[in-house]
């Protein structure tokens, strides 16, 4: 049947005159050979109650060390000093970012921090999640953050630090 559907789709003058079949972008594999070569950035909401909070959530590629930091908002003044203060003063600059095209990642000010750093900045392909590794990593905290006791959900944030610290170690 499958067949069948593919040669009269083909064998169709309006379908082959429309040029329907889209070319396929080739697919490559993110690599990194050694620590902070490659960080992956994302912002995850959680909505508790109605009330949504903000984490930057950071990856390292190679090493798989996370960061989970809380942010007010996600404007890119929020995210450039985040990234700022919370890891780039601790761990040092990386080689690359790689991020979603979010308004908050794709800023002059990220582009300008980046420069001014000396950090390439990479983007995913837009509306395709699975092309930065910290969507899958986004999942992972989430689950973990379910694993607290009914008691310890009531105040997540609290327990945010102590549950990167169990996954990183």
């Amino acid at each position: 049947m499958a067949a069948d559907l593919k040669r009269k789709i083909q064998s169709c003058e309006r379908c082959v005159r429309s040029g329907t079949h889209a070319q396929k972008a080739p697919m490559s594999t993110i690599v990194a050979s050694h620590p902070l070569e490659l960080l992956t950035i994302d912002f995850l909401t959680i909505e508790v109650k109605g009330e949504k909070q903000n984490i930057l959530v950071i990856m390292d590629h190679f090493t798989k060390f996370a960061r989970a930091i809380l942010t007010k908002d996600q404007t890119s003044r929020t995210t450039a000093r985040a990234l700022w203060n919370e890891f780039f003063m601790t761990y040092g600059f990386p080689g690359r970012i790689l991020s979603d095209q979010g308004r908050d990642f794709e800023s002059k000010l990220i582009q300008e921090l980046c420069s001014l750093a000396g950090i390439q900045k990479c983007k995913t392909t837009p509306y395709h999640p699975c092309g930065n590794p910290v969507e899958t990593w986004n999942r992972t905290l989430i689950g973990m953050l379910r694993t607290l006791e009914t008691e310890q959900k009531k105040d997540w944030r609290k327990h945010l630090k102590p549950v990167m610290h169990a996954y990183n170690s």
